[in-house]
C-alpha cells in the first residue's frame, strides 16, 4: 500500500510524521504530499519521516475550497506512477489523521478488498440529489461583483458575491459548511487565487452552466470525501482521460471540487469503456471523516464507537504530546524518532 499523506505546513506545529511509524510495515510505504508555505519545513518533515519508507514533496500550492486542491491530488498520483515502484494500491490520508485499529488489523482489510479499485465514501446515490440545474444561480463574469470577505480559520479566506450571499451565510462558512444543501455548491462557480489564498464564490455563468448540465446529463454526478482508495489499475485509467481537459472544462470553477472529482471520474470511467472497475462506495474514516477535535478525553470514546470500516479519525490537536503515545500503544508501533 502506498499512503498518499496530504497537508498544509505553515509552521513547525504543522509537521506530523507519526503515520509513517504506525502504518510502517514491509509492504507499505508514503508520499508525504505536502503545500509547504514555508520551504524551510521540508527539512523537518524529513527528519521526522527518517528512517522510514517516506518520499517528501513539495506539492503545488492550492487553496482551500478551490479546484487547485484537485489538481494537486491528481499530481500526486501521476508522481505515484511515475516516481514510485512497488505498489498496487494508494490511499489518501491526511497528515493529522490518527489510526483506530491495530496496523496488522488495517493490513488485513487491505488484503481482504485487494481486488477493489475504488474505494470511497459517497454522499449521494443518484446525479438528481447532489445537481439540481433548475436551482443555479445565474449571473455575469466574477470581476462583475461585490464580495465580502469571511475568514473562518487561518488562512482560509472566502470572498462571496452579494448575489449569492443568500445561500452561502457567514455562519455557514465560518463552519466551513458553506451552505446548507449539497446542490447548492453546484449551483455557484468559483475561482481561487493561489497568491492570497483567497477563494471566489459568484454567479454562474450561462456558459459554464450549460457545460455543467451536458456533462451531468452524460455521466452523471457523485459527490463525497476526498478521502478514497484506488487501485493502481484505476489511477493509471483516470490518468488516461483527457485529465487536463476534465479539470478545466468542467472541475475548474466547481466549488470544493476534491469532494466530487473522483467520485464521478468513476462514472466518467464505467460510462467511457476503461472499466470493468470494481468500485466499493465506502469510507474508511469515523464519522465519515467529519473533523472532530480529537484529544485524550475521548479518543477512547471514539474507539467504542467506530464501525468496522473506521480506521482513521480526524484530527488530532496541533502540539498534543499524549495523544500520539496513546495511538503508538493501539497500533503497535515504536514512537517516530
Amino acid at each position: 500500500m502506498l499512503y498518499v499523506v496530504t497537508g498544509v505546513a505553515s509552521s513547525a506545529d504543522d509537521i506530523f510524521g507519526d503515520l509513517a511509524f504506525q502504518l510502517g510495515s514491509d509492504s507499505s510505504q508514503f508520499l508525504f504530499w505536502i503545500d509547504f508555505k514555508d520551504p524551510s519545513l521540508v527539512g523537518h518533515l524529513r527528519h521526522a519521516v527518517l528512517g522510514t519508507r517516506s518520499v517528501v514533496c513539495i506539492a503545488p500550492s492550492a487553496v482551500w475550497g478551490g479546484s487547485s486542491v484537485a489538481r494537486s491530488m491528481i499530481a500526486a498520483l501521476g508522481y505515484a506512477v511515475e516516481k514510485m515502484s512497488g505498489w498496487d494500491h494508494l490511499m489518501f490520508l491526511s497528515m493529522a489523521d490518527i489510526p483506530l485499529v491495530p496496523t496488522h488489523e488495517l493490513e488485513d482489510w487491505v488484503d481482504a478488498t485487494r481486488s477493489v479499485d475504488f474505494l470511497g465514501h459517497r454522499w449521494n446515490n443518484w446525479s438528481n440529489e447532489a445537481y439540481k440545474p433548475g436551482h443555479h444561480i445565474i449571473g455575469e463574469p466574477f470581476e462583475t461583483y461585490e464580495y465580502r470577505l469571511v475568514s473562518p480559520r487561518p488562512g482560509v479566506n472566502v470572498m462571496v458575491a452579494h448575489e449569492v450571499a443568500g445561500k452561502f451565510t457567514d455562519p455557514l462558512i465560518r463552519e466551513l459548511r458553506l451552505c446548507n444543501e449539497l446542490f447548492e455548491r453546484y449551483s455557484v462557480t468559483c475561482t481561487d487565487e493561489i497568491g492570497t489564498d483567497r477563494i471566489y464564490i459568484y454567479p454562474l455563468s450561462p456558459h459554464v452552466a450549460a457545460l455543467r448540465d451536458d456533462f451531468v446529463a452524460r455521466f452523471g454526478w457523485l459527490a463525497g470525501r476526498m478521502w478514497v482508495r484506488l487501485s493502481r489499475r484505476a489511477v493509471e485509467s483516470l490518468l488516461s482521460l483527457p485529465i487536463s481537459a476534465f479539470l478545466n472544462e468542467v472541475f475548474a470553477t466547481v466549488l470544493i471540487a476534491d469532494e466530487c472529482l473522483f467520485q464521478t471520474a468513476m462514472l466518467v470511467l464505467e460510462k467511457t469503456g476503461s472499466g470493468p472497475l470494481e468500485i466499493a462506495w465506502t469510507g474508511y474514516h469515523f464519522n465519515d471523516g467529519t473533523v472532530i477535535d480529537v484529544h485524550p478525553g475521548n479518543f477512547r470514546g471514539i474507539l467504542a464507537a467506530r464501525r468496522p470500516h473506521d480506521f482513521f479519525v480526524r484530527k488530532r490537536r496541533r502540539g498534543d504530546r499524549e495523544l500520539p503515545a496513546m495511538v503508538n500503544e493501539l497500533v503497535g508501533r515504536r514512537a517516530a524518532g
